[in-house]
């Protein structure tokens, strides 16, 4: 099942069976039984698949205290705050490349030193299929979701797994 969504991943198609179907066929059948409202191409809006609680942890906070918030809140990643600002974003292949693989003392290295600092946004009003090609163009597993100027959501690789997999549960999701 992991090649199949490798595969998935890489060519923006899913194994089925021995066919290859690609993603706009199944969410297109699919789709009416699930009385979901999509656009005219068939894909759910992101407004209705983002994280709308957003979390987040100031920007002097210890890499440890992070992955204990992701711990805890079975997440991998975390906006990053400064006086009432996103600043960035952690996550958790942060930490591993840039905290654990260049060996720092994550008890005593700060949250803004391991962040992206380059916010990857999306508007609200773009769709599961354009979130899902842009992570995949940005090599990103997280866009923040953003109504003009301001932030509303948050939307993870894994919601758009979870959301391609309730259309053809052959999908696995680990």
């Amino acid at each position: 099942m992991h090649q199949a969504i490798a595969l998935y991943l890489l060519n923006h198609r899913i194994v089925y069976g021995l066919d290859i179907i690609t993603i706009e066929s199944i969410i297109k059948k699919e789709m009416s039984s699930f009385g979901i409202t999509h656009n005219s191409g068939g894909y759910i809006m992101l407004a209705q698949i983002m994280q709308t609680t957003l979390k987040a942890i100031p920007h002097g906070a210890s890499v440890v205290e992070a992955a204990e918030k992701m711990r805890q809140e079975s997440i991998g990643g975390l906006l990053v705050e400064k006086n009432g600002t996103f600043v960035g974003i952690l996550t958790d292949t942060n930490i591993v490349r840039k905290g654990v693989g260049a060996k720092k003392n994550l008890e005593q290295t700060k949250v803004e030193e391991v962040m992206t600092t380059t916010l990857p946004t999306i508007q609200v009003s773009k769709t599961s299929h354009e979130a899902f090609d842009l992570m995949g163009d940005l090599g990103l597993r997280h866009l923040i979701i953003c109504d003009g100027d301001r932030v509303v959501g948050l939307v993870s690789l894994r919601d758009l797994l979870l959301y391609f997999r309730s259309l053809e549960p052959n999908i696995g999701v680990d």
